[in-house]
């Protein structure tokens, strides 16, 4: 959403009304009359558009909603939990119709004790390109034991976009730890090649910019490629 009445022709609403919709969403309270069937403690947290506009304005937008991202219930999976079992798989399929009028499909990933639903914008990629994608990736994890890879999440048209939705993959050894983030394409120089996303992806890091702890998951090498052996049918 805008980071300020001058990021958009509209669409703003005060830091306020952003941290008590995360409040409503991951904890159910602060909710005024609407009361969602359900809360969503995974929550990433909110996105704005965009970090320049915040600083333009003094970080008016993420300094008062950052504390509530940070406290949301999500922090409790940044302790990296140990999974022995590993899949990413398409979970629903727009029909024709749907897709045309610009639905995506759903994908999933798992890692036996976490479970992430995702959209997949589907107005570049179909879903056998995600796919393939994806089984490209978890093969770049066997060029060694320190291989970085990538699982692109969502993707629109790369000369029309500004980021990348995804997972990075980082070897070490055995371990393969697994993190979400965002691509920001005006952070690189050359044109964005959809064919090789891990060479935009940096080296792993546990906390961010701000020295917050990122949110990291881990399986092994050996699961992901029992995975990997799996037919196509079985991964849906």
């Amino acid at each position: 959403m805008p980071a300020s009445t001058r990021a958009a022709g509209g669409g703003y609403v005060s830091p306020t009304v952003v941290d008590n919709a995360l409040d409503c969403l991951t904890a159910g309270t602060n909710c005024g009359t609407f009361k969602p069937s359900r809360t969503y403690p995974a929550l990433r947290g909110a996105m704005t558009w965009s970090t320049n506009w915040d600083a333009a304005s003094g970080n008016a937008w993420s300094t008062p909603v950052q504390p509530g991202v940070m406290i949301a219930p999500m922090a409790q999976n940044s302790m990296t939990p140990r999974s022995d079992v590993f899949s990413i798989r398409v979970l629903s399929v727009p029909s024709t119709h749907r897709s045309a009028v610009g639905e995506g499909a759903i994908g999933c990933i798992t890692l036996e004790d976490f479970e992430e639903k995702f959209p997949m914008d589907l107005t570049y990629w179909d879903v056998e390109q995600y796919q393939a994608s994806w089984a490209g990736a978890l093969r770049v994890l066997e060029r060694g034991d320190y291989a970085t890879s990538c699982l692109i999440a969502s993707i629109t048209d790369p000369a029309d976009s500004n980021f990348i939705f995804c997972w990075p993959l980082y070897r070490s050894g055995e371990t393969v730890y697994i993190q979400n983030s965002i691509i920001f394409l005006e952070d690189h120089a050359e044109d964005f090649n959809p064919a090789e996303p891990w060479r935009y992806v940096r080296p792993r890091s546990t906390v961010d910019e701000e020295g917050h702890e990122i949110s990291q998951w881990q399986t092994t090498i050996s699961q992901i490629r029992r995975f990997s052996k799996m037919p196509k049918t079985g991964r849906r």
